[in-house]
């Protein structure tokens, strides 16, 4: 974990984009100092408010509950600016 930090840290640095991906983003399952690095966060739909507001802070501020978001629909947070956005992808026909 400690790489990771320091990578996440080089990578911020030089402009350098990681993605990560975690089904579970609260502070036990990752440093808060690797979280401060990550330029965006972006979720899907979750299974209660509280995971959302685990990776946003305070999930009763967004417009869009994080508990009904369709198919392809995800909240994106960008750090840099501090703007909410919410994204519908595309998505084929089965």
């Amino acid at each position: 974990l400690a790489n990771l930090n320091k990578l996440s840290m080089l990578g911020r640095g030089a402009g350098v984009l990681l993605w990560i991906q975690l089904q579970k983003a609260t502070t036990d399952m990752m440093d808060s100092s690797f979280r401060n690095n990550l330029q965006a966060q972006v979720c899907f739909r979750v299974a209660s408010r509280l995971a959302a507001a685990s990776l946003f802070g305070e999930a009763k501020d967004l417009e869009i509950d994080p508990t009904r978001l369709r198919r392809g629909q995800c909240i994106y947070y960008d750090d840099a600016t501090g703007e909410t956005v919410y994204l519908q992808g595309h998505m084929r026909q089965e």
